[in-house]
């Protein structure tokens, strides 16, 4: 037997079913009209503006002024004025400030040890032994006997190996005379550096601050026990290699003590070495080979120098314009006798070589000078700058032909010399 659909659903729900139909195929037909409306818009050409073009240009034009704005200013580049000539004078410094070429000292030690092996051992016992100057403030000479006692600070005896007269001094500069002494016992530990010695035999006199002496180098040889021996040509090896190192770690460390604004030339510089006591390592298997070195170097005001040195190469210099001195490392100093020391006043020094002086450009009165003048006028200005070989000026955007009148608008560069 056939059945229908109205069998299979109950009465009750037939009639909600044909309305539920009925909506799916109103909202079917809705989806279907929308969608025919929208493929008939895209199908209509697009209208553009007539406006679009003017927009373009106007936004390029905006763009372009603000860049040209935002790159705007004023420049000038400045080439410094430079003269190159040999040099070969001779200059005179003083320890005064206030002189026409000051000087000022600087000084630093250095101590270095190398360890050798030890080939051998042996006893010994000797006295150390060396020189010492005596000096007599008196007026009068004074004789001093053999074995006449000096003693250091620290209590270290020294004693005269001849009879001596010490020659009377004149004014404020002492009689003096260099005599050989030796240690009052044996010992390494009257290997003393350079000290100084009074006379214990003039104490609670009058002559006990008027007899006294310096010793200028080591005492030496003074042993006592047993020492090691060491290969003498490794030593002399070890010292010659411990003096180079310290030369090159001296100068490296002048060169970072030398204050701003001050110039140091190599050659103004002089090395002393001392030749140290050898000393034994705890272990006995190898002796420490010792070198002090002291490095007194001549510092000068730079621009100071580079006014002297000018003056001497450039007649028409004055003196006025401040200049410095490019690479002074390449001139040569030489003093003309001693090297100066702390008790020096003033000396002489020869100095030469290929000297490249550049004048000092003063960029602040240069853009006041400049300040709200046009591009000829500032030209012309600066021609007149005795430190100005070429000048370069740029003024942006390109329709400006007057610099701002505040200085601080202007950016004043300076080339470095060729």
């Amino acid at each position: 037997m056939s059945h229908n659909i109205e069998d299979i659903i109950p009465p009750s729900k037939r009639q909600s079913f044909s309305n539920r139909s009925r909506d799916v195929a109103e909202k079917t037909s809705e989806f279907l009209s929308e969608k025919r409306k929208e493929a008939s818009r895209e199908k209509l050409p697009k209208r553009k503006s007539a406006y679009t073009p003017a927009i373009i240009a106007l936004v390029v034009i905006i763009v372009s002024i603000g860049t040209l704005l935002f790159f705007s200013g004023a420049k000038v580049e400045i080439v410094p004025n430079t003269n190159t000539a040999p040099l070969s004078t001779t200059l005179t410094a003083t320890a005064s400030s206030t002189g026409v070429l000051p000087f000022s000292l600087i000084t630093i030690d250095k101590r270095a040890t190398q360890y050798i092996p030890v080939l051998n051992t042996k006893t010994v016992t000797s006295v150390a032994q060396g020189t010492l100057t005596i000096y007599n403030t008196r007026h009068i000479s004074q004789h001093l006997i053999i074995k006449t006692r000096f003693k250091t600070l620290k209590g270290i005896v020294f004693l005269l190996k001849k009879p001596v007269t010490i020659p009377a001094g004149h004014g404020i500069i002492p009689g003096s005379i260099t005599v050989s002494v030796y240690a009052s016992a044996p010992g390494n530990e009257y290997n003393i550096q350079p000290s100084f010695f009074t006379v214990p035999g003039l104490a609670n006199t009058s002559l006990a601050n008027k007899i006294y002496a310096k010793s200028k180098h080591t005492m030496k040889g003074g042993a006592s026990g047993v020492v090691p021996i060491i290969s003498s040509k490794k030593e002399t090896q070890t010292r010659t290699a411990l003096k180079n190192a310290l030369a090159k770690s001296l100068f490296k460390s002048i060169a970072l003590k030398v204050p701003t604004g001050y110039t140091f030339l190599p050659t103004a510089a002089t090395t002393t070495y001392t030749r140290l006591p050898n000393v034994l390592a705890t272990s006995t298997k190898t002796v420490g080979i010792q070198e002090s070195a002291k490095i007194t170097a001549v510092l000068f005001p730079s621009l100071t120098l580079a006014k002297n040195v000018a003056s001497k190469i450039f007649p028409t210099y004055t003196g006025v314009a401040p200049v410095f001195i490019r690479n002074p490392q390449k001139l040569t100093f030489a003093p003309v006798g001693t090297f100066p020391n702390a008790n020096t006043q003033s000396f002489r020094f020869s100095l030469s070589g290929n000297v490249t002086i550049v004048w000092l450009v003063d960029k602040t009165r240069i853009a006041a000078a400049i300040a709200g003048k046009s591009h000829k006028e500032a030209q012309t200005i600066l021609s007149a700058f005795p430190s100005v070989r070429k000048a370069y000026l740029v003024l942006r955007p390109f329709w400006l032909n007057t610099f701002p009148k505040d200085p601080s608008k202007i950016k004043i560069m300076v080339s470095q010399p060729q």
